[in-house]
C-alpha cells in the first residue's frame, strides 16, 4: 500500500533534519553526494509524491530515494522501500523537465519561452563602418565615443536599424546557447529621447533568458553587470542582469548553480545593497562570489576597459561574515 505524504515527512524525519520548499510536499535535506561538512547545508530537494530527488548543488539527481536513505544511514535501508518507489539503479539521466516538475527550490520551472524576431532592418555596425546614411554614422559615432572597440563591436554583433521605429538606436542582440536570438535591447544615442523612450526592448521574459548564453564559458568566472550596454567595458565572459537584481527562480541563477560559476559582481555602485543580496544567495549554494569595488564611476558604462580591467583584478573574495559586516555598515 503507498504511503501518504504524511508518513513519507514522517519517516525522513526521524532520519535526517528536513527543511520544507515552497510547497508541502516538497522537502530538502542534507546531500549525501556533496559530503559537505556543514549538517545544517540542506541542499538536496525531494519530492515526497513523486519520489524524485534533486540536488541543486552537486547536481546530483534521479529517482531511487531509497538509494539516497541507503547512504544517509544505511539501518533506515530496508524500512525506506516501504515509504518510496525503489527503482532499479541511480537513474542519473532524467531531463530537467522532467525533474522540475515535481521539483521546486526556488529555480525556474522549464517552459516554452517566447521567440524573439530581430528589429527590422537590422544591420551589423562591424559591416556599416563606410556608411553614408547620417543616423548609422551617428551610432557608429557613439559606440566610439563610449569607448567601445571593433573586438566588442564584432563579438557583441552591435546592430543598426533604418527603420523608423529603431532609427538613431544602438541595437544590443543577445544569442542563446544554440545561437538563436533570445532577446534584445536598444538604446537611443540622442540626449533628447523620442516620445521620452530612451530605450526599446524586446518582450520576452527576462527571467527565461540568459543574455548572450552563447559567449559564456560556465567553467571560468563570469561577470555579472546590470546593463547590455556594460557589456562594452567589462571582460569578454560576462552577462548583464537586465536590472539590479538576480531571483533565484530566473535561468541565469538556475544556470550558475547546475555548473557552480565562480561569479564577479560589477554592479553600478548605488547598488551596493543589491550587491550584497544577489552575493548572499548564490552563497547559499555555495557559490564563489567576489565583488568588484565601482565606486570609481558613475557607473560600469562610464569606465574605460583600463579602468574596468583594473578594479576587476583587485575584486575581493566574500563569505558570509564579510556580508553581515557590510550589511551592518549600511544601517
Amino acid at each position: 500500500m503507498q504511503k501518504s505524504v504524511t508518513e513519507k515527512l514522517n519517516f525522513l524525519k526521524e532520519i535526517t533534519a528536513i527543511r520544507f520548499q515552497k510547497s508541502a510536499h516538497e522537502v530538502a535535506i542534507w546531500c549525501p553526494f556533496c559530503n559537505n561538512p556543514n549538517k545544517h547545508k540542506l541542499k538536496l530537494a525531494i519530492n515526497l509524491d513523486k519520489d524524485l530527488y534533486h540536488c541543486f548543488v552537486c547536481n546530483k539527481k534521479g529517482n531511487n530515494v531509497p538509494f539516497v536513505i541507503k547512504m544517509l544511514n544505511s539501518s533506515y535501508y530496508d524500512r525506506s522501500l516501504e515509504f518510496f518507489t525503489s527503482k532499479s539503479g541511480n537513474s542519473q539521466n532524467n531531463e530537467w523537465t522532467d525533474i522540475l516538475k515535481g521539483l521546486n527550490d526556488n529555480v525556474l520551472d522549464i517552459e516554452e519561452v517566447e521567440k524573439a524576431d530581430f528589429p527590422d532592418s537590422f544591420e551589423l555596425c562591424a559591416l556599416n563602418l563606410k556608411a553614408r546614411d547620417p543616423d548609422v554614422r551617428d551610432v557608429l559615432l557613439y559606440m566610439k565615443n563610449r569607448g567601445c572597440n571593433k573586438h566588442k563591436m564584432w563579438m557583441l554583433r552591435l546592430g543598426v536599424s533604418k527603420h523608423d521605429q529603431f532609427k538613431r538606436m544602438l541595437i544590443i542582440p543577445s544569442f542563446d546557447v544554440n545561437g538563436n536570438l533570445n532577446y534584445y535591447t536598444c538604446r537611443r544615442i540622442d540626449s533628447t529621447t523620442f516620445n521620452g523612450q530612451k530605450y526599446k526592448n524586446c518582450t520576452v521574459p527576462k527571467k527565461k533568458i540568459v543574455f548572450n548564453e552563447l559567449l559564456i564559458n560556465w567553467k571560468l568566472p563570469l561577470t555579472l553587470v546590470e546593463g547590455p550596454l556594460d557589456l562594452l567595458k567589462t571582460n569578454d565572459n560576462a552577462t548583464c542582469l537586465l536590472g539590479s537584481t538576480l531571483a533565484k527562480d530566473s535561468l541565469l541563477f538556475r544556470r550558475i548553480v547546475e555548473n557552480k560559476t565562480p561569479i564577479v559582481l560589477a554592479l553600478d555602485h548605488d547598488a551596493y545593497d543589491k550587491t550584497l543580496k544577489i552575493a548572499n544567495d548564490l552563497l547559499e549554494y555555495d557559490i564563489e562570489v567576489k565583488i568588484m569595488d565601482t565606486s570609481a564611476s558613475k557607473d560600469v558604462g562610464d569606465m574605460d576597459l583600463e579602468t574596468f580591467k583594473k578594479y576587476y583584478d583587485l575584486a575581493c573574495k566574500v563569505e558570509k561574515n564579510d556580508l553581515l559586516l557590510n550589511k551592518i555598515k549600511l544601517i
